[in-house]
């Protein structure tokens, strides 16, 4: 049964994802800051510092979020960042009121709930397939800068990472090069029919 202490936190929970919608979605209202339908390469820019995820701006701890709205955008998947966001708080992807950004590992659920099949791996050895992914991996100073997740695609000559720097900019590095401290990564396909799995090594 559950007890006094899990109710308020779950009910503090749902009253912060409503503050935090009832925000985002002004954002996206606004012809300057909206993400409807559009690429979002600056967490550290304009958007990164209106949006909001749990207690903080985007800007600290949204790029899982993003990552997954982007993966959207370029799947051709009506999307915006507001809606991202409240998909992630209501299916429990986000730590500690947004302290510590999102689990990684939920990342599947909540493409799932879109109905885009993925593989999910744990070596960057499967990046060199030609397709749209989400990968994850530890800064340079993890304990400083935590980890962080973009999305990206690679058409078998070029990759193009967005959001990595979170200055607007797509950046074009093999991410053998800037990811090496490999976390997860989500290899995307629109047929929700194909089953979730993990690559074995």
């Amino acid at each position: 049964m559950e007890n006094m202490f899990e109710k308020i936190k779950r009910k503090k929970k749902r009253l912060i994802a409503q503050q935090n919608f009832a925000v985002n979605s002004e954002c996206d209202r606004d012809p300057r800051t909206t993400s409807e339908n559009r690429i979002v390469s600056d967490q550290n820019g304009a958007r990164g510092k209106v949006f909001v995820y749990g207690n903080y701006p985007a800007q600290h701890n949204a790029c899982e979020a993003i990552a997954v709205h982007n993966a959207k955008v370029l799947l051709g998947i009506p999307s915006t960042l507001s809606e991202t966001i409240a998909r992630f708080q209501s299916l429990r992807a986000m730590i500690f009121l947004g302290f510590f950004g999102s689990n990684v590992y939920k990342i599947g659920r909540v493409l799932k709930s879109y109905g885009i099949g993925y593989k999910r791996f744990f070596r960057k050895k499967h990046l060199k397939e030609p397709g749209l992914y989400i990968i994850s991996y530890w800064n340079k100073k993890p304990l400083k800068y935590g980890l962080h997740t973009v999305a990206l695609t690679y058409d078998g000559n070029e990759y193009c990472s967005y959001n990595r720097y979170g200055n607007s900019a797509v950046n074009h590095a093999d991410p053998a090069l800037f990811a090496k401290r490999f976390i997860v990564g989500y290899r995307l396909c629109v047929d929700s029919k194909e089953a979730p799995e993990e690559e074995k090594s």
